[in-house]
């Protein structure tokens, strides 16, 4: 089911080496998926299957969005949630976010799920190389800037006004 609020996130100018912690995912998502719309840069990349590692041939370049994008909504109405997904390695993305049809509160919870590079990942010596760190920001209405750190999945979790 769709819910009609529009959210359109314009970058102003990866790879994952992790996993989402699910639980924490689940908890900071709504039930409702919300349209939305994103403009951004691709990203060329080449995916590799597991199958292909021993083949020699040539595995084409492909474009892929830098940024990636999940809009949910609780089901009470009360909470937006913004989940983003920065694949640049190397790179701060500053985006534009819009949302329409939706009074916001100003102040929002900030959950990021990130390591030092990309290529950071939780050991059994080192368990909290990957972690999410929780901030709350005030600067949040319908249009707000936002610069989502590089190898990052982040959620911004918005109240009604």
């Amino acid at each position: 089911m769709f819910w009609e609020l529009s959210i359109l996130i314009k970058p102003k100018w990866s790879k994952l080496h992790f996993i989402w912690h699910l639980n924490s995912y689940t908890e900071h998502t709504g039930d409702i998926a919300v349209k939305s719309e994103l403009v951004c840069r691709n990203l060329k990349t080449r995916l590799k299957s597991l199958y292909e590692k021993s083949s020699r041939r040539i595995i084409p370049e492909i474009n892929i969005p830098e940024l990636d994008i999940s809009i949910t909504k609780s089901s009470d109405d009360n909470k937006l949630f913004i989940a983003v997904t920065n694949r640049n390695i190397s790179q701060k993305l500053k985006t534009s976010i819009q949302i329409f049809n939706w009074e916001i509160n100003n102040t929002a919870r900030i959950y990021e799920l990130n390591g030092k590079d990309y290529t950071s990942l939780n050991t059994f010596e080192k368990p909290d190389e990957v972690k999410i760190t929780e901030s709350i920001t005030h600067t949040i209405s319908n249009l707000f800037e936002y610069e989502f750190p590089p190898h990052s999945v982040t959620i911004i979790e918005c109240q009604k006004k």
